[in-house]
């Protein structure tokens, strides 16, 4: 199990990932929330016996979106966090421009369980939780569902996986 840290300039170190890895072998992570400054990140390894060895750090500097570097310039729905989860987890997504966003929870069959963001937005970056229940309030049973975002830019859709 790994474990990702972040170092913002001047701070201490704190934990920012400590999902497995999606194949069980490869590990990605898009840090949705990095500040425009230097940052330094950290893996840390932890062994059966709880103690842990560190990597790093790799240190790196923001990358600019488009011409104003606080604004997206592409369609990203982040992979949810924490995923599977229990009770309630968040995305985060990015729209390129301005204008309708609809994010929705659909089953696998394709049958909506329930839209957590129907709104015209501004381009930026948002977040939003899931507390795993359907439209009426009830909460949904376990299993594999997606999420969708669709905008003017386009479609995106991650897995989402609910552990009760």
């Amino acid at each position: 199990m790994f474990r990702l840290w972040r170092q913002d300039e001047g701070q201490p170190r704190h934990l920012i990932d400590d999902s497995p890895p999606a194949d069980g072998n490869s590990y990605e992570f898009l840090d949705q929330t990095a500040p425009a400054g230097r940052v330094e990140y950290w893996l840390q390894e932890m062994g059966s016996g709880g103690e842990g060895t560190w990597f790093g750090p790799a240190t790196l500097a923001a990358a600019p979106f488009g011409t104003d570097p606080s604004l997206p310039d592409v369609l990203r729905l982040a992979p949810n966090r924490p995923n599977p989860f229990n009770p309630r987890t968040t995305f985060t997504y990015a729209i390129p421009s301005d204008g309708p966003v609809r994010l929705g929870i659909y089953d696998l069959r394709g049958r909506q369980v329930t839209v957590l963001v129907a709104a015209d937005l501004p381009r930026g970056e948002y977040s939003v939780t899931w507390v795993g229940c359907a439209a009426d309030g009830t909460e949904v049973s376990s299993g594999v569902y997606l999420a969708r975002i669709e905008t003017a830019a386009g479609v995106r859709s991650v897995k989402v996986a609910l552990a009760r």
